[in-house]
């Protein structure tokens, strides 16, 4: 590598060519490297390729074990115990035995022949169809329970009929030894049919010790199973193998791979064969390790070689690096030299490597930092002046959570409250704790995103200073960044806006009430032209509004529909050209009178009126209507609200109708009554009359007659007629009726009602008692007439009531008192008083009736609206003894 270097003068040195150390101690460390790898690595791949070797190599050996100890130990002692029981099952007294049940001595001689010569033959037994059993030896008795049909052997046999075949493992039942027998059904060789079954029971110790014997690898396990992988055998010698569980529980494909990982996680070899004619398995478990540790010491040995070598090479790295350290120790303690005042550069390296080259770029450096250190400390100069001058602080901080100043211009005292020493690595106080609470968390979010994105922060927040002040600032700053992208510093300005902020928030303040209160009248006036427009459109009073030019700008749907029109037809017309020539009651011309209505409208608070309005059809119609002045835009309107009042009107009309024909018929009621008291009433008149006509004939036969008695009796007669007369007009007074209300002596018709029903009164022997406390002529405004009648239903009810009760002395009282502002008339009666279920107002309802057979029940219903009528009113009560009907009657204004 070559340089071009240069003296403190900026002049270059002679170009000289020099061998760096870099080059060459990287060379030799990737050497010491690629050694100490490739011994390691060959030591790796030299087991792994022993590994794959072995295991190859151990696989075949354990094939040809299986398959050696399969048909060399295994399959004979099989085939053997096979042909024994295959023998036996040809034998012609075995047939006699099963047809006629009877064992002869020859066959009995070679079945203990058998056991004689076999070890671990230890019963022979056969089982007819019927379930007899013959046995060998049968010195022991089969148990009282024993059913040949439930036994293994027999169900081995009748499983595969006409094959030879071996039981699963079972406990033998006389001896309890686990045991396996070879069993084969018999036949009959004419028919074909089976006649029965042959056993032999087998040991399992000559097994077990051929299983025992073979040579396995360490921690190896050989085990014998039946057809249903259930243990017959293990080389263990133990009747349970957890090699052989754990492979069960396998599935098929994993057991046929080869392997399988114990519960410890540890690999397992499992090879099988199987044995013939016998559906057993004989299987070789051979755990990893068994295949791998005698290759495991060479592995160790390569890796052990790698290390010493790697030792060396350290060793002779350690020397190289020393002679490296020795020249770096001279060259630092020639660069601590350089921070004394009295340092001269020089070169105090020789040769050609990287130490000399430092030595002369160092001595380049010193010359550069001396012409740098003056022109800074002349920057700093012109700095501080400009610093001075500022309205506010230029800061130099950290980019922590306090931000610890490293720097702040000479303003902050004035602007803080606080000196630059104090702020200064947090000395008393750090400048994040004079910050106001409430802007901390955003000044310290706005720094970060401003950082993300590599931005100039500019941002308004509050300190408290040190007088405890709250003071507004504005800071412009920015982050430093290393070559790395790190923050090494945040710099910038800070100025006091505390005026400039009063006055915004004045002028926000004065916005904000100023848009609230716009708002609010905006919302009001939006809420009342909703609400106006809402009760307009849906009210269901007909509503119009009416200009000063008396001619109609709104219409709502009900006040159209109401006179058979659309809204827009209205609009344009005035209310003349709705309403008929002439008004209903003065006949003046309409518009006239409406024009004068309107005028006066404008000037009053609100205008109620009725008038006639015609229908689209031509019909007229009647309307209540109110007229209330409104202001709208830049002028004054009226708001007309109107109700048909048409149908009330003909309802109130036929009402009032109804009412009249209900009480001339209620009269007519009474006439009958009425005409019966005038007949008694004349028949003391007659009869005074015809007494006196009879005494002038005997006077003047007997020619006693003289001219004063003839005047007496002419003046009796003239007065039995005149009272006569009275009566008469009395009774036609009664019926009729009243036209308008008008002032009446409440007393005088007491006295005429009086005089048409003493007759009655005499009749039951009633007394009528009259208490006048207020003058006679004491006037009441209404229908006398009508008021009559309601006189006579009162003192007709109570006069039979009395009669009905059978009073001893019956008494009706009328009292006529005088009020500030009407006049009150009571009946009392002493006849026991009306039903309280009736009281107060139920008495007075239309078809109420106290009479079970003469009442119609409209009598007091008639004379309540007849009181109504006049403006008055009528209650009921009972008294201690009775009833008391109380009239009140307006006084005439």
């Amino acid at each position: 590598m070559t340089h071009r270097i240069t003296d403190e003068n900026h002049r270059p040195f002679a170009a000289e060519t020099y061998t760096s150390l870099q080059p060459r101690m990287r060379a030799l460390l990737a050497l010491l490297a690629v050694i100490f790898i490739a011994t390691v690595g060959l030591a790796l791949l030299s087991h792994h390729f022993m590994k794959n070797h072995m295991l190859q190599q151990q696989l075949k050996n354990t094939e040809d074990l299986l398959t050696t100890v399969a048909s060399s130990s295994i399959t004979p002692w099989v085939n053997t115990r096979l042909r024994y029981i295959d023998t036996l099952s040809y034998e012609d007294d075995l047939l006699t035995l099963a047809l006629e049940r009877q064992a002869t001595d020859t066959l009995m001689e070679r079945w203990q022949t058998l056991l004689d010569y076999s070890n671990d033959i230890f019963f022979i037994y056969f089982g007819d169809r019927e379930g007899n059993v013959t046995m060998l030896p049968d010195d022991e008795p089969l148990p009282p329970d024993f059913n040949m049909f439930e036994r293994p052997w027999y169900l081995r046999a009748t499983e595969s009929p006409g094959q030879i075949a071996w039981t699963d493992l079972y406990d033998e039942i006389i001896t309890g030894i686990p045991q396996i027998s070879a069993v084969v059904t018999v036949h009959d060789p004419e028919s074909l049919e089976p006649v029965g079954v042959m056993a032999l029971d087998v040991s399992l110790h000559q097994l077990r010790r051929i299983v025992m014997d073979v040579e396995l690898p360490s921690d190896a396990e050989l085990v014998l199973l039946d057809r249903n992988h259930q243990l017959i055998v293990s080389s263990t010698g133990k009747n349970y193998s957890q090699l052989s569980d754990t492979w069960q529980k396998k599935t098929p494909d994993q057991r046929d791979r080869g392997y399988f990982s114990r519960d410890n996680s540890d690999m397992v070899f499992a090879s099988s064969t199987r044995i013939p004619s016998t559906q057993w398995q004989l299987v070789l478990f051979t755990p990893r390790d068994s295949f791998y540790a005698p290759i495991d010491p060479l592995r160790n040995l390569g890796i052990l070689a790698g290390f010493v070598v790697m030792g060396v090479s350290l060793v002779f790295t350690y020397y190289f690096l020393s002679a490296l350290s020795r020249r770096a120790r001279e060259l630092s303690n020639y660069f601590h030299e350089s921070l004394t005042e009295s340092f001269v550069p020089r070169q105090v390296m020789s040769g050609n490597d990287e130490f000399t080259w430092l030595n002369q770029q160092f001595n380049a450096v010193i010359g550069e930092r001396n012409l740098s250190q003056a022109a800074l400390a002349e920057s700093q100069r012109r700095l501080s002046a400009l610093m001075a001058n500022l309205p506010g602080i230029a800061y130099r901080c950290r980019n922590d959570e306090q931000r610890t100043m490293e720097f702040v211009s000479d303003g902050c005292k004035q602007l803080t409250g606080y000196t630059p020493s104090q702020l200064i690595d947090n000395a008393d106080i750090s400048f994040m704790d004079i910050v106001h609470p409430d802007d901390r968390q955003t000044l310290r979010t706005r720094w970060k995103e401003a950082l993300q994105h590599r931005q100039p922060l500019q941002h308004e927040y509050r300190i408290i200073k040190g007088d405890g002040q709250e003071c507004w600032l504005w800071e412009q700053g920015a982050g430093i960044f290393d070559r790395e992208g790190s923050v090494t510093a945040l710099e910038g300005f800070i100025t006091d806006i505390s005026l400039r902020k009063q006055a915004e928030l004045l002028l926000e303040d004065f916005n904000q009430q100023l848009r609230q209160q716009v708002d609010m009248e905006v919302s009001r006036r939006l809420r009342s032209e909703r609400n106006f427009r809402i009760l307009f459109e849906k009210s269901p009073e007909g509503i119009l509004i009416l200009n000063q030019q008396g001619v109609f700008v709104q219409c709502n749907s009900m006040a159209a529909r109401t006179l058979g029109y659309a809204p827009e037809e209205i609009i344009g017309l005035s209310p003349a050209d709705l309403s008929p020539p002439l008004t209903h009651l003065s006949q003046q011309p309409s518009t006239e009178v409406i024009g004068r209505i309107i005028t006066e409208a404008f000037d009053q608070e609100m205008t109620s009126l009725e008038w006639q309005h015609l229908h689209r059809d031509g019909h007229l119609l009647t309307f209540r209507i109110l007229l209330t002045p409104i202001s709208r835009g830049n002028g004054s309107e009226l708001l007309v609200v109107w109700h048909d009042m048409t149908q009330v009107y003909a309802l109130q009309q036929e009402r009032e109708q109804q009412q009249a024909i209900l009480i001339q018929q209620a009269k007519m009621a009474e006439l009958g009554s009425m005409i019966g008291a005038i007949a008694h009433q004349w028949n003391q008149p007659l009869s005074t009359i015809s007494i006196v006509i009879q005494s002038l004939i005997d006077l003047y036969e007997f020619n006693e007659l003289s001219q004063e008695e003839l005047y007496d009796a002419t003046g009796t007669i003239l007065q039995q007629v005149e009272f006569m007369s009275q009566t008469v007009d009395d009774f036609r007074t009664f019926f009729s009726p009243s036209k308008s209300p008008q002032p009446f002596s409440v007393s005088q018709c007491v006295a005429q009602v009086e005089n048409l029903v003493s007759t009655r009164f005499v009749k039951h022997n009633i007394q009528l008692k009259r208490q006048q406390e207020c003058d006679e002529a004491l006037l009441a405004q209404g229908y006398p007439g009508e008021f009559k009648q309601v006189i006579l239903n009162i003192l007709s009810n109570a006069c039979d009531a009395l009669a009905e009760a059978h009073i001893h002395e019956p008494t009706i009282v009328i009292t006529v008192e005088e009020q500030p502002d009407c006049i009150t008339l009571n009946v009392e009666d002493n006849a026991g008083g009306i039903d309280p279920g009736l009281l107060p107002d139920k008495l007075f309802e239309a078809f109420i009736t106290t009479k079970e057979q003469s009442g119609s029940g409209i009598g007091l219903w008639m004379s309540r609206l007849i009181m109504e009528k006049m403006g008055g009113r009528i209650e009921a009560a009972n008294t201690s003894s009775g009833a008391r009907f109380t009239l009140v009657l307006p006084r005439p204004e």
